[in-house]
């Protein structure tokens, strides 16, 4: 998603200078064009992944689990729509997305020292 907002960056200028929406409407229905591409894999692939790991029995556990993970997705997408609106270069846009996704990688915990982490954690 990193590079959709920079190659449709001069048509929304130009419409947007135009009078015939605004910024907000841009984003909103981008977001709405992008939400079922994103919604329906990932509800199959929590589908599979909540029944194949054995996770408690209940549509109530199932429906938390997918939630999350569909809101996940639509941070991430959130995220790329930010970095593409940052950066107006096609190309360097999708070169920025990962050394972001990395900082977040480095202060999430998934590189945590075990021995750090006090046993009652």
């Amino acid at each position: 998603t990193a590079d959709i907002i920079p190659r449709q960056l001069l048509i929304v200028s130009r419409e947007r200078a135009s009078g015939m929406y605004g910024v907000g409407a841009y984003y909103f229905s981008t977001w709405v064009v992008t939400l079922p591409l994103e919604f329906f894999p990932q509800l199959l692939l929590a589908s599979i992944q909540y029944f194949l790991m054995g996770l408690r029995d209940g549509f109530e556990y199932y429906a938390t689990f997918a939630g999350i993970l569909v809101l996940e997705s639509q941070c991430a997408i959130a995220m790329g729509m930010l970095i593409s609106a940052l950066i107006s270069n096609v190309e360097a846009a999708p070169k920025v997305a990962p050394a972001v996704v990395i900082l977040f990688l480095m202060f999430s915990g998934f590189f945590l020292n075990d021995e750090s982490v006090p046993t009652w954690l």
